[in-house]
């Protein structure tokens, strides 16, 4: 798995311990300033005595938000408890939005008023047009003591954050922060925790059930060894004696079981007994099936999303988005045409570089294994007398044609300068888009996919295919104009424009950009060109670690010439199997050591679209095992298909259903354009870069297979985008068409 680094550090606080005594203050003293986590760059922090300034130095009114959130990792008592401070605003400070000040968040979640002793609350709280509620400036600008409740059962405060409320001149400063507790006996019972697929288990699928153990510590040599569990099914019940774990998974932070059946179809309910005096009993029920439908619902609802994504005339919101006919290319007064393509993420982006990792995925398993693909895909945006898919990826490709400039360049991406709210539906969105300046990368990939596009499409669309191989040519031609890595900036006076998918290395996209277009050409001069830095590229893709994301292409240029393995060399031939064989018994092995039985280290963090990752690794099994024939690699995707439907710590299944993911962050749904259908594949665990997500107190501190919400909010683990999703569909047609 690739690995992210730079959560923006906020404020770091020094808390004195707890002291055992009937009312417990718990002060926590400031110690460095914060970083606005929205990078609004308008409000200022500053320590004062005791507590925190924040104030504006800007000129005129700041009609915004910004957040910030202080880290405070402190240890709390069980029993009833409340975090507390005094707020002081300047005179100066005049509020915008309703007298609103700040929205108090605690550990990711809206805080709610404390009471005071007569039973009102400590402050008075205004409710947002947006749902968010706001403490209220008091009427004579005084001193006001604030008391926030914590959860009787929360024994740890992560963070304090809060939004700050539009103002002119804001100003307000925060003193005498403190946690104020009773402290209880904590006799809490806990159930062990076991999980499994909320899919069940298809016919020749893998059957496991992980289990979470509570009530001993492992390594302790008074700990009991063994437990007696039940399993239960359409035979009766059996008893299954099992070794308990001795040690803790660094994943999850727990004692960890991995059980493995080999059932027949049925329903089976596992119960498992309490261990220690403080555990209980539980039990978990799953099904192995005597058929794949429930396999093959799950990859048509995967491959259905790409209709609701769809931007433009074909798409579900054709009167969405006028100002797509005429995208202001950004720096001057020129526009250009960039309507269609489908939606980058939970925002109404169009990205070219993550665009065309997507659609090159797709086209990729068309050329090396176009039977998994004949299926039907409905909803469909135009379809045709080609295969299904190749109408899902031709809409992505037409809209990749519109970012090419005049010179052969591609830009970077299109998008407003600011986003959106997460609550505007797409026919809402007016503001400009901005064609943001041509990047070396988005250039390279654009021409691997526009040449393997070219490639399908000449089996279909003959006038098509030739207009992709055209402008996959101008592309080359630009690199070769220009050798050296061209890249955007992450901003632009002040302002992100939209994800920035910067990239510090070009190499790879170039690699893919010559391994596609010799997949196209299949001349001499094209293979000898790629074939000269396949043994570099080999050891690269090895030493990273086999990446899994749209920022590292070395894998998929593997795969293009995968697809003309009987026009390379000898040597070219075995350079490239070489690395696909190596990338897939690498994760096989970390996959067979892991407790969660993940294609990773148990110690390693998750990255931000930790979920599309797994998938890409599922699709590389899977696509390897057809190829080669090696059925082992088969098995280890089945094995890894459970980690999405819910066999994680959590218990969670990542994809949206009855079951599963509920409050994506993607503004067609959230803002009511439509409802949510089944079969988005969610970002997943984030233990690595929360940038700023206002529910990341909920889980910063926890393991890394705990960091996960399923809050529209959280952008950072809970937002849907195409690349994890054009994996997720392909792992999933892969898996229905195994042997």
């Amino acid at each position: 798995m690739t690995l992210f680094s730079g959560f923006a550090a906020a404020i770091m606080v020094i808390a004195a311990p707890i002291q055992a005594q009937e009312r417990l203050e718990i002060p926590l003293r400031i110690e460095s300033l914060p970083d606005d986590l929205w990078a609004k760059n308008r409000i200022t922090p500053e320590l004062v005595e005791g507590g925190l300034r924040m104030y504006d130095t800007g000129d005129g009114a700041f009609n915004d938000a910004s957040f910030w959130q202080i880290d405070l990792g402190q240890d709390l008592p069980y029993g009833r408890k409340m975090l507390s401070f005094d707020v002081a605003i300047d005179p100066q400070h005049q509020p915008l939005w309703g007298r609103h000040l700040i929205q108090p968040i605690i550990d990711g979640q809206e805080a709610t008023p404390a009471l005071n002793d007569d039973g009102t609350p400590s402050y008075d709280l205004s409710i947002a047009g947006d749902g968010k509620g706001f403490i209220i400036i008091p009427e004579d600008y005084g001193v006001q003591t604030i008391t926030l409740d914590i959860p009787t059962s929360q024994t740890r405060l992560s963070t304090f954050a809060f939004m700050t409320g539009g103002a002119t001149g804001f100003d307000m400063t925060l003193t005498d922060i403190k946690v104020v507790a009773w402290p209880e006996d904590d006799t809490r019972v806990f159930p062990q925790n076991p999980v499994t697929s909320s899919l069940g288990f298809p016919p020749g699928h893998p059957q496991s059930v992980i289990v979470e153990w509570s009530g001993f510590e492992p390594g302790d040599p008074d700990a009991p060894t063994t437990a007696d569990l039940t399993l239960t099914g359409p035979m009766g019940a059996q008893d299954i004696t099992v070794a308990l774990p001795r040690r803790v998974s660094a994943a999850s932070a727990s004692a960890v079981s991995r059980l493995s059946f080999d059932l027949d179809p049925g329903a089976y309910t596992l119960t498992l007994p309490a261990v220690g005096e403080r555990s209980a009993p539980a039990e978990v029920a799953f099904t192995v099936q005597s058929d794949r439908s429930a396999l093959t619902q799950m990859r048509d609802e995967a491959w259905g999303v790409f209709y609701w994504i769809t931007s433009g005339p074909t798409g579900p919101f054709p009167d969405a988005h006028p100002q797509d006919t005429a995208a202001r290319i950004f720096g001057g007064d020129a526009t250009r045409d960039i309507t269609g393509g489908w939606y980058d993420a939970g925002d109404y982006g169009k990205y070219s570089v993550n665009g065309a990792w997507a659609a090159s995925l797709m086209l990729l398993t068309g050329l090396n294994a176009p039977e998994v693909l004949n299926h039907d895909i409905a909803p469909l945006a135009g379809g045709t007398d080609r295969p299904d898919w190749i109408d899902v990826v031709t809409a992505q490709l037409d809209w990749l044609v519109k970012m090419q400039s005049p010179d052969g360049g591609v830009n970077h991406k299109v998008t407003t300068r600011n986003w959106p709210g997460l609550d505007v539906r797409p026919e809402e969105d007016t503001a400009v888009k901005y064609l943001m300046p041509v990047s070396s990368t988005a250039t390279a990939d654009y021409a691997a996919t526009l040449a393997l596009g070219a490639k399908i499409l000449q089996h279909y669309d003959a006038d098509r295919a030739a207009l992709f191989e055209a402008a996959a040519a101008r592309a080359l031609a630009w690199l070769d104009a220009n050798p050296n890595l061209v890249m955007i900036e992450t901003t632009y006076d002040g302002a992100q424009y939209g994800g920035p998918y910067t990239d510090d290395d070009d190499t790879d996209e170039r690699f893919f950009a010559r391994a596609a277009w010799a997949a196209l050409q299949q001349t001499p001069e094209a293979i000898a060109a790629v074939e000269a830095d396949l043994e570099t590229r080999r050891a690269v893709l090895y030493a990273s670690d086999n990446d899994t994301y749209w920022g590292k292409v070395d894998l998929l240029g593997m795969w293009a010439l995968k697809s003309i393995e009987d026009q390379l060399s000898e040597n070219g031939a075995a350079q490239v199997n070489g690395a696909l064989r190596s990338a897939a018994h690498k994760w096989s092995v970390l996959q067979q050591r892991s407790q969660w039985l993940l294609p990773m280290e148990d110690t390693d963090g998750f990255p931000w679209g930790s979920n599309g990752g797994l998938a890409t690794t599922g699709w590389h099994w899977a696509m390897w095992a057809r190829v080669d024939g090696d059925d082992k690699y088969t098995q280890a995707a089945q094995v890894l298909l459970p980690y999405f439907h819910g066999r994680n710590p959590l218990g969670q299944t990542y994809v949206t259903n009855d079951v599963g993911v509920r409050n994506p962050h993607l503004r067609p749904h959230v803002s009511g354009a439509f409802d949510l259908p089944p079969g988005f594949i969610s970002g997943g665990a984030n233990s690595i870069d929360l940038a700023g997500d206002p529910t990341s107190g909920a889980i910063l501190g926890q393991p890394p297979l705990r960091m996960f919400v399923d809050h529209k909010d959280s952008y950072a683990t809970n937002e849907v985008a195409i690349n994890w999703q054009a994996a997720w569909s392909l792992y999933a047609s892969l898996l229905v068409a195994a042997p």
